[in-house]
This record gives structure tokens, sequence and C-alpha cells, in this order.
């Protein structure tokens, strides 16, 4: 009979217990989307040089530029067209942009065949120029100017590459005193190689200072790629001569120790090609000759090149969701396409592939990046939010997953809002916790440094 009378008492505690709580229901969002129309682009201020009367020395100009396309297309055309508040262009006439390309912290310039016609006082003063305007930007460390492809060499002097210029050694004087006709040989110059990342599976571009010591210039770096890339490269690796290129084609004779043996995935073949292309823009195959130091043959490679070039990557800082989902994180990414003030609308969509690797590995997520004045515009296709939506995300998985995003648009635009955009409309939010119809501002770097 107790136990009875106590199975009935448990049964009522439970049954009021279950009366007196409320289930949880999770309100229904509602996500309206509405017209988004882009503002207006305010003018950037920026300083471009130019050379005094005689080209013995720079002088700086502000200017406000109109960013139409590329930031720095817009900078290369105000050098080659001069602007409206009297800057004059010290370019030749006929000297037009080919394209610019930002990766990692070099920028590289092509320009047409007329530049490489300039006098010899011309050249250099434009070649100083190029070092000073574009190096003075926070992204900017180097530049490397090629002609119509081809790397830009020293007038009269075609065996005589200019690689790697910054804006310490970017000074007129400078250029004339070690590029001259009557200048010896360099002592070192400032070249990109490409070493393995910690999988062996990519190669990361890293600028080096490489001395020459009266070889060639194919020779010196790629004695200098040899040095900085031991994981590739083991001890007893050497260069037996200079490299020769001959019909599109680069031939490369090697020493290795005995013991060394060679398999399809090593890398030197790429590194290889990837850190001479510069010398050899017209670089279509390559042949390698591989012999250890007793004399023996342990590898002859003849293969063509464009399938070593997929081989790049860039490691990138950024900020991402933790795995757990609840937080921010500092990391590092590796991307094929580098972030920048003028074109990060590749890098982003990278970016969301890997904090989101549950899409395609080829999706297209990002359908545009824009930048005015302080705010980044990002417009993401509808997928995006979709998928999302169905995870039903918590306050703290949406807060990492939109501020993650945010604070990396920022860090490489030097902007600080952003607007998310779906399909080119405002969207109200993205799971019900946080708005996001109008810009969002980054968190500080102080905070960030905390994580």
């Amino acid at each position: 009979m107790k136990k009875i009378v106590a199975c009935i008492i448990l049964i009522s505690v439970l049954f009021l217990c279950a009366c007196g709580k409320e289930p949880y229901i999770k309100s229904k969002i509602d996500v309206t989307l509405s017209p988004y129309e882009m503002p207006a682009s305010q003018p950037q201020w920026v300083t471009l040089y130019s050379p005094n009367d005689d080209n013995t020395k720079l002088l700086a100009f502000s200017v406000a530029l109109s960013q139409t396309g590329s930031f720095y297309d817009s900078i290369m055309n105000a050098l080659l067209l001069g602007t409206e508040e009297g800057y004059v262009s010290p370019f030749p006439k006929g000297v037009s942009l080919r394209s610019t390309m930002l990766k990692n912290d070099v920028l590289y310039i092509d320009l047409s065949w007329q530049f490489q016609k300039a006098s010899k006082e011309k050249f250099f003063a434009c070649v100083a120029v190029l070092a000073n305007t574009f190096c003075a930007l926070n992204e900017v460390s180097f530049i490397n100017v090629t002609v119509e492809g081809a790397q830009l060499t020293a007038p009269n002097n075609p065996d005589k590459p200019i690689m790697l210029l910054s804006k310490h050694t970017g000074s007129i004087s400078h250029l004339m005193q070690n590029y001259g006709e009557s200048s010896s040989v360099l002592s070192s110059f400032y070249g990109t190689v490409y070493l393995n990342d910690t999988t062996n599976k990519f190669l990361l571009p890293k600028t080096v200072s490489v001395s020459l010591k009266n070889e060639n210039f194919a020779l010196a770096l790629l004695s200098s790629l040899i040095k900085e890339s031991p994981a590739i490269f083991p001890d007893g690796f050497l260069v037996n001569s200079a490299p020769k290129f001959s019909k599109n084609t680069l031939f490369v004779e090697l020493t290795c120790a005995e013991e060394w043996e060679y398999n399809d995935s090593w890398l030197g073949k790429n590194a290889i090609v990837c850190t001479l292309n510069t010398l050899y823009p017209d670089l279509k195959n390559i042949q390698l000759n591989i012999n250890d130091n007793q004399g023996n043959n342990k590898a002859t490679i003849k293969e063509p090149c464009i399938d070593a070039y997929n081989s790049i990557r860039n490691a990138s800082n950024v900020i991402t969701p933790k795995s757990n989902g609840t937080g921010l994180m500092h990391t590092r990414m590796l991307v094929s396409n580098m972030p920048s003030k003028s074109n990060i609308e590749d890098f982003l969509n990278e970016y969301i592939l890997n904090v989101t690797p549950e899409f395609k590995s080829d999706a297209k997520i990002v359908n545009s990046v824009n930048v005015f004045n302080d705010t980044v515009i990002i417009d993401l296709r509808a997928s995006y939010f979709d998928y999302f939506f169905k995870k039903n995300l918590t306050q703290e998985e949406e807060y990492a997953i939109i501020y993650s995003l945010i604070t990396t648009a920022c860090t490489f635009t030097g902007a600080k809002k952003v607007q998310i955009l779906q399909d080119s409309q405002k969207r109200s939010t993205l799971c019900g916790h946080i708005k996001i119809d109008n810009p969002l501002l980054t968190l500080s770097l102080d905070y960030l440094e905390t994580i």
C-alpha cells in the first residue's frame, strides 16, 4: 500500500512540473528582402610622384582619384595620363597599362612595349616613380615591372633584369648606380622563390635577398631556392651550371645526394618552374637532369610546365569561427587568390569555402565585392543564406559566422563597416539573432588581439 501511495505522489509531482514548465518554442523568423541602392563613390586621396626637370629627384603630388575598377589600375592610369589637378605624366606617350596584380605584398605591373623604348634618363625616372608611388600603399612592399609579360631589364642590357623594387631601392640615383650602362654587376637583388607548405602539397611564395657573386640571375635565383627549401632539396642538392632557356624550354642540371630517390609527387620541379618563370615568361616546358654525386642518373624529367602553377598558394592570416562555432580565432589559410583593396572578391569566395567546407570546392558564393569609402559591400548568393538558415544557428554561432566575414573583409580593405546583401538586396537577418539590413562595424584590432 505504501508503495502504491509513493508512486501516485511521484506521478503527481511529475505531472505538476510538466504543467508548470512551458515547452520552448522558437519564434518564427520573418526574413525580408528590400532593394539596395549602391552609394556614390567618393574620390580617394593618393600621393603620386614625378621627377623634377633634370630627372635627379622625385617630387610628391597629392591628387584625388575616382576609382573605376581596380584601385591600382586607377593609380597607374593617373601616372600614365596625368590628372585634372595638374599632375603631368612623366611617362613617354604611347605607354599603356596591360595589367596589375597583387600577390602577397608584391604588386606586379605589366606595361606595353613602348616603355622599354624610353630614353635612359626617362626610363629610370619612371621606374622610381612606380616604386615610390605604389610602395607607399600599406599592402604593397615591393613592385615587379614587366613589359609585354617579360621581366623589365636595364636599358641596353637585356641580361640585367630589374626585379622587386621597394621604396628603399626606388630612388633615381640608386637605380642609375645599379642598372646604368657603366655600373658593375649587382651584388644582390630581391627575388621570389617558391617553398613547400607544411603538407608538402603546395608552394608558398617568399621574397628573399639573392646574392649574385658574378653569377647569372637564373643561377643565383635557383641557388637561393635550393638553400631556402631543404624539405624539397635536401643536403647534397647543387646547381651544376646556369639554367639554359631555348625554344620555350628550360634545361636544368642538378646534383643530389646518393641516397636521394625521385618520386612523381616531388615538388622540386614545380618550385623551379615557378621561381624562374619571372625571368622566362615564355616558359612552357622543363627538362631536368638530376645525377647523384657519384655521377649516377637519378631522374630525367621532361614535361610541360602548365600544371606547376596550380601548386601555388598564399598563406593569409584570417579570422574564422572557432571549431565549436561559438567564437572567433586567428588562423592561417592557404588561398590561390590573395586579397587587396581593389580585388577581394575571389579571396572572400575562397575564404567562405574554407570556413564552410560543406559548399562545393568550386562553388561561386560571392556575387561581387565593392569598397565605397569606409564600407565594404559584399553581395552573396541566396544559397549562402539558405544553408545557414536551415542550420538554425544559435546567437553565438550566428555572431561568429557574420563577424568572421566582417572582420576579414575589413582587415584586407582598410574599411570600417560591411554591408551584407543577398543577390543585390538587403536581407533583414541571417538566422533571426543579428540584424544585417544595415552596415555593421568591424571589431577593433585591440579586441581581436585578445581572442
